[in-house]
């Protein structure tokens, strides 16, 4: 029966086992020939602490092979850059969607008569194999006797390498990846990564090295929670008469949405969306619109406004259309109660009536305010999403009510 110990949160930071130790007590045993590793975030100063050990490593004919991810620019180029000229072989795995982070660690020693592999929180830096408060499992496996275990375990691995969002990583792939600012960079400033570093608005984006592999979405988000007054007031700590029930108005991830783009780009949003989550779209509005026409009244409209990507499907999921650092001229029509957005009509043609448009709130390390996707309908990604819109809008052209939803 495989063995396993456990990593607790306070070993690595008070000394007891780190998983760093592990790391370089395999390389130098004799008893394996294959190490395989996969981290969500890599940076340098972990390899260069044990690049020996890896020489020394392979010197004997063993192999080193590694997936990275490379979201929320938490991989450096300097650290898949040494890994490249050090490891037998690198893979990079990552995916357009916003909804979906890379975000595994492991790593895997194997031999003729033993293999072993550490599943836990640790990433490939000096805080998650030294310092940082992790917890995590390591497995040890009798070979060939627990050989049927072990494959179980290595499907880890062999799903992640089978898988299309995994490429292989060479010096040109590097060069594109930080072409598309995918990539931390080590040797300077995390100031200039703030928001405002972006490109010239409305260019056209590079297309991307990873597909849109068909995902599930997340389930439908809730329009509110409503705690009862009573549970509060059995929670409290001091007195409580009197209080009313807690809502908790946390700001939805992503609006999604079916829309019609118009021929100038307008696109209606919805007005009952934004009474729902006003915070999601930065409502009020603080800015008014400057009126063509002397005497006309002019409108509330979101100042400044905000940056988004758009990237624009087909009925095979395929990117067919995309633009970066578009600003989003946002406006709210009182009259008719309507808020409209607009895009480059180069843009709109691209969309056919109806398709759904999942507009995504980004991190502020993104330098953008929305992630903007949209399907068209009978796409495979459309299918998944078309459950979350569970509202009904006002019926505004021929046919059934538009729907959006929350996620």
């Amino acid at each position: 029966m495989p063995r396993l110990i456990y990593q607790k949160p306070l070993d690595q930071p008070f000394g007891t086992e780190r998983l760093a130790d592990w790391i370089i007590a395999s390389l130098a045993d004799g008893r394996f020939d294959r190490f395989r590793l996969v981290s969500a975030f890599a940076k340098e100063g972990p390899l260069a602490r044990i690049v020996s050990k890896i020489n020394r490593f392979r010197e004997r004919g063993a192999t080193i092979e590694a997936i990275f991810g490379i979201d929320q620019l938490g991989t450096s180029v300097q650290a898949l850059t040494l890994a490249l000229a050090e490891f037998d072989r690198v893979y990079v795995w990552h995916h357009p969607s916003p909804f979906t982070t890379f975000h595994p660690k492991f790593y895997m020693f194997q031999g003729e008569d033993l293999a072993e592999v550490y599943i836990g929180s640790n990433n490939l830096t000096v805080g998650g194999l030294e310092s940082n408060c992790e917890a995590g499992v390591r497995i040890s496996y009798g070979l060939p006797v627990e050989a049927a275990e072990w494959e179980l375990a290595l499907a880890c691995w062999s799903e992640l390498i089978a898988h299309p969002n995994t490429i292989r990583l060479d010096l040109k792939a590097l060069a594109t990846l930080q072409e598309q600012k995918k990539l931390l960079d080590e040797s300077v400033s995390t100031t200039g990564l703030l928001r405002g570093d972006i490109g010239g608005v409305g260019t056209q984006r590079p297309v991307s090295l990873f597909p849109y592999s068909r995902i599930t979405p997340p389930t439908p988000r809730p329009r509110r929670i409503e705690i009862p007054s009573e549970k509060v007031r059995a929670r409290a700590t001091a007195p409580a008469a009197g209080v009313a029930a807690a809502v908790l108005q946390n700001v939805p991830k992503a609006l999604v949405i079916q829309i019609v783009p118009h021929h100038n780009g307008e696109v209606f949003l919805s007005k009952l969306a934004v009474n729902q989550q006003p915070l999601f779209f930065g409502f009020p509005f603080t800015g008014q619109t400057i009126p063509k026409k002397s005497g006309n009244r002019p409108y509330p409209q979101r100042t400044p406004d905000p940056v988004t990507n758009w990237f624009v499907y087909d009925r095979q999921d395929r990117l067919v259309k995309s633009l970066e650092s578009i600003a989003l001229n946002t406006v709210y029509y009182e009259l008719k109660g309507e808020i409209r957005i607009t895009i480059p009509p180069e843009l709109g043609r691209q969309i056919p009536r109806r398709s759904i448009l999942v507009m995504t709130r980004v991190s502020p390390e993104s330098r953008l305010d929305y992630q903007c996707e949209v399907f068209p309908p009978r796409s495979p990604q459309y299918r998944s999403l078309y459950p979350a819109c569970t509202e009904k809008m006002p019926a505004g052209d021929s046919g059934p009510p538009r729907k959006f939803g929350w996620l």
